[in-house]
């Protein structure tokens, strides 16, 4: 049976007639991503997925497919309400870019200008202030612990004040991309300083409600919470239940909505700064915002910049346990998707899901079906044989993978990279848990491990044993 909600396609006439100029139908469209998403939830377990495809006017296909709740089989729908995760950088950077166009703050002048409670120390003796435009583009060079707790839990999260009160800088701004979720948390209270007014007010009555969406993300109602998906995480291809969570820097990344919706902030990335009638923010701020920032290619002001088939896009996803989001728009071709699920750590799937989807909306010809996402299934591999395989490989030059074991498991961890954990699913084969990577290990006529080979799309990557 089916495990597809459908709904009314918005203007459907006039929308197929804009995607009829690129040589294919929405019709067309919807039975190709039903084929792909549908064998892709059968495949990996992925208990549901929610799409909206949108372009300069409107979202014209919003569909959802499989459950928002597998235990009781309640089927996800349209209007199904998922975390956004980092996703909402892209809102707040908005909020922001509205208050330079105002003229109420100004992106190049010190943040510390601007702000009451707080002022952002410099730890470096120079003239190198931290401005908006640092905070929004990750190159303040500040750091900070993230508080993520349990939504079911007895404990109060850090205010927007305490959690900027305890930010460092370590490196000077404007010189280095660092990702940074406390320069959100700094660029949501300054904004309040400015207005004297709540983030959480600012963001309902300047940003949703001008795009008339009556839910608010950020503190989801009771009806809301009835519409609320599930989490879930994957193992061995199946949905287990996770836990909800609450995440203290909020204006990063902790709030709560469904593709059609969040399609509407945005669509003013294709259409010079307006949803239909509503201007909300200028077209230079646009601009600003798709732009690269310092010496960064990679990321402008809310969202990262990339490109598909040399065409420039704009894009972001967000990842919190047992949710992931992601959106990527076209700018020459002025289509773009959001793509939600209520599976944690599937960001690669969704990635791939989504290019498949923008060359699809561009009518591009012969586009091969989405690879298989199902993920290996894990065996036991004996402690002597995992110790065998603890070392040192060299992946490139001054790159090391470094091999680790603890409690009957291996970890492997990347030169200036996070530790991941592995599982077998051969004895000298190993896939990571948290990405679509594996690990092959290699050996000499001996039997010693001599090497490894890391895998990752359509990547190969040897590295020799140095230790």
């Amino acid at each position: 049976m089916k495990i597809i909600i459908r709904t009314l396609m918005i203007v459907m006439m006039l929308k197929s007639g804009i995607l009829k100029s690129q040589q294919i139908s929405i019709l067309e469209i919807e039975s190709k991503l039903d084929a792909q998403i549908e064998n892709l939830i059968r495949e990996t377990g992925i208990p549901s997925v929610s799409i909206a495809l949108f372009n300069s006017d409107s979202v014209f296909i919003s569909k959802a497919y499989g459950y928002s709740n597998v235990a009781s089989k309640v089927k996800a729908t349209p209007k199904t309400i998922y975390h956004t995760g980092s996703s909402f950088k892209t809102v707040t950077a908005t909020a922001v870019m509205q208050l330079s166009d105002s003229g109420l703050i100004d992106l190049d002048s010190p943040v510390n200008n601007y702000l009451k409670r707080v002022s952002i120390d410099n730890s470096f003796d120079c003239d190198c202030d931290i401005t908006f435009r640092h905070l929004l583009s990750h190159q303040a060079g500040l750091k900070g612990n993230t508080e993520l707790t349990n939504l079911w839990e007895r404990t109060e999260l850090k205010s927007l004040e305490c959690i900027a009160k305890n930010v460092k800088q370590i490196k000077k701004p404007g010189k280095e991309f660092e990702y940074c979720n406390h320069c959100y948390v700094i660029s949501a209270l300054a904004l309040e300083d400015v207005l004297n007014t709540s983030f959480n007010s600012y963001i309902t009555n300047q940003i949703l409600e001008p795009l008339q969406i009556n839910i608010n993300p950020l503190i989801p109602t009771p009806v809301m919470t009835e519409m609320l998906a599930i989490p879930y995480k994957l193992e061995n291809n199946k949905a287990k239940p996770d836990n909800y969570v609450r995440f203290d820097v909020y204006p990063a990344g902790d709030a709560y909505m469904n593709p059609t919706l969040f399609a509407r902030i945005l669509i003013p990335q294709i259409n010079k700064g307006k949803y239909q009638e509503e201007q909300l923010i200028n077209d230079k701020s646009v601009q600003d915002m798709q732009s690269k920032q310092f010496d960064n290619e990679n990321y402008g002001l809310g969202l990262f910049l990339g490109s598909i088939e040399s065409h420039k896009t704009i894009s972001h996803g967000g990842i919190l346990p047992g949710f992931t989001s992601y959106y990527l728009i076209d700018l020459e071709t002025k289509v773009g998707v959001y793509i939600m699920s209520n599976a944690g750590e599937i960001r690669p799937i969704l990635e791939n899901l989504s290019k498949y989807i923008i060359r699809l909306m561009n009518g591009n010809k012969g586009i091969a079906d989405l690879p298989s996402f199902k993920t290996k299934e894990a065996i036991e591999v004996s402690e002597s044989i995992l110790k065998t395989y603890v070392g040192k490989y060299e992946v490139a030059p001054n790159v090391f993978a470094d091999i680790t074991y603890e409690e009957n498991s291996l970890f492997v961890q990347i030169t200036g990279q996070p530790k991941f954990d592995l599982f077998a699913y051969e004895e000298t084969k190993f896939s990571l848990k948290v990405m679509e990577a594996q690990i092959e290990f290699t050996k000499d006529v001996n039997g010693q491990v001599i090497g490894l080979i890391l895998y990752q799309g359509q990547n190969k990557v040897p590295g020799k044993r140095v230790d």
